[in-house]
């Protein structure tokens, strides 16, 4: 049996709900059948991926250069990827998909950068976005910029969802700060 525009039923069973008990119940239903019918299966096997801990969207980050001088601007390129064919739900912790981290400073800053609402989003199947940024070399401060101290350090990239390290959405790459 077809579902009714929005009326999702199958011989009179719920054909949503069961997948759905604990997960993130917000699904989007639009009217044209073809696009209820793929909302549902990207909800239902977005809500499947995450009981299982596995959701199948990978974080990747490459810097040009591992090695760099104090306060030397570092250049690194972010990749989101969705490895599958179906669109994959998020929830975010806020609106940005993503952000990056140096020694946990939020985009080498030593406030919370990323404070904003929570939203949702969805990872296009087979969809792969590619982000280029900088880092100046210095961390801000209320009392202006800091290098870091010369040594090991980390440069971090994470999809902003609560479970991120948990489900395998971040990735990390050490950096070192030679001696002046």
């Amino acid at each position: 049996m077809e579902p009714d525009g929005d009326d999702l039923q199958i011989d009179g069973e719920d054909i949503v709900t069961p997948y759905l008990s604990g997960a993130d119940k917000q699904l989007v239903v639009n009217s044209d059948r073809a696009d209820s019918r793929r909302a549902v299966v990207a909800n239902v096997f977005g809500s499947l991926l995450k009981r299982v801990g596995r959701v199948p969207v990978d974080v990747s980050l490459s810097l040009e250069k591992t090695e760099v001088e104090p306060g030397e601007p570092v250049e690194f390129t972010v990749t989101v990827r969705n490895q599958s064919a179906v669109g994959i739900p998020l929830s975010l912790t806020c609106t940005t998909l993503w952000g990056w981290y140096v020694d946990g400073y939020p985009e080498g800053e030593d406030h919370n950068y990323y404070d904003s609402p929570p939203r949702r989003v969805t990872v296009r199947g087979s969809q792969s976005y590619t982000f280029e940024r900088q880092w100046s070399g210095y961390i801000r401060t209320e009392d202006g910029y800091e290098s870091l101290s010369p040594g090991e350090h980390t440069l971090e990239a994470r999809v902003h969802i609560s479970d991120a390290e948990t489900l395998g959405l971040t990735d990390r790459v050490n950096l070192t700060i030679a001696p002046a």
